[in-house]
């Protein structure tokens, strides 16, 4: 409709100018700009889609709506990011690679290194040969390194999955000196640095992590239970009962029911530790662990 309105904005202009002798160079210099009118409303459409595509994660269809705001378009940033972003989601990751080494080395933006990091990842990923492979991953970490320095850590989602490689690796002290160096305290990786701490029995930072989170994030239900079982490694089974329960309330688990009976029952309090498996068999009647530990308790008691 835009371009038809146009078009028909030309036909006037051409007739009110008559015939002279700078005719056809106006003509030129009319419909030259209506081309570029018309090229700009196609392009920005193209870009459109083709981020909508990304979003719903159809990289096929991303990757075409990208090529075609290209050829209208050619050298622009934004494509040029859509195009690589499709060629990692498709697995030609080495052409996602270079696409990326090129635009990074044209706008120097870290944005643009970021995505060449995770293009990377899928090179050395998707290596067959061992030694390559294991040469690619080192390569890559030490530059995941540099980044993060270089950015002042300032990504919390560079962060995040720098950290959550090491985890994977079980690597937990590389992991948590990653997820401490967020000052933004993203939610991921306040409780990635919670949870780490944790599993490398280090419960007073594991704790504060996990206060620190809650304080911030009143409904994540998780750090309850994570503060909880820091709680119960390090001996205060009073706040971890206390935890266990807010958790309680959002998801029932057969082994906090069991947990908090075993604490129970170490203090001496036997008909707490009653009542809070006989709760626990409302919810997992067929839980053979809570009814033997039931058992146990009544034998306790005299029953």
């Amino acid at each position: 409709m835009k371009s038809r309105t146009v078009l028909i904005l030309v036909f006037f202009a051409v007739f009110n100018l008559g015939y002279s002798e700078n005719f056809f160079d106006i003509f030129n210099d009319i419909v030259y700009k209506v081309d570029a009118v018309v090229s700009e409303d196609n392009f920005a459409e193209m870009l459109g889609r083709g981020n909508a595509e990304l979003s719903r994660g159809d990289f096929q269809r991303a990757l075409y709506y990208f090529q075609k705001a290209d050829r209208l378009m050619s050298d622009d940033k934004e494509v040029g990011l859509g195009l690589a972003r499709s060629y990692r989601g498709i697995g030609e990751y080495k052409r996602s690679v270079e696409l990326l080494k090129e635009l990074y080395r044209k706008y120097k933006d870290e944005d643009i290194y970021y995505e060449w990091l995770l293009s990377n990842e899928k090179v050395y990923e998707s290596t067959k040969i061992d030694w390559k492979k294991e040469l690619l991953k080192k390569e890559f970490l030490e530059n995941f390194e540099e980044y993060l320095v270089r950015t002042a850590y300032s990504n919390s989602q560079a962060i995040y999955h720098l950290g959550n490689i090491y985890v994977k690796e079980a690597s937990f002290e590389k992991a948590l000196k990653v997820f401490e160096k967020d000052k933004k305290e993203d939610l991921k990786n306040l409780f990635g640095a919670a949870t780490t701490a944790r599993v490398l029995g280090n419960y007073s930072k594991s704790i504060g992590y996990y206060t620190k989170l809650i304080n911030k994030h009143r409904n994540f239900h998780e750090a309850y239970l994570g503060r909880g079982m820091s709680y119960k490694m390090s001996g205060n089974f009073e706040n971890a009962i206390e935890d266990f329960r807010v958790y309680l309330k959002f998801r029932k688990m057969e082994n906090l029911y069991m947990a908090m009976a075993r604490m129970y029952l170490s203090r001496g309090l036997t008909n707490s530790a009653r009542e809070v498996l006989e709760e626990g068999t409302k919810y997992f009647p067929n839980s053979k662990g809570i009814r033997e530990l039931l058992i146990e308790t009544y034998l306790k008691l005299g029953r």
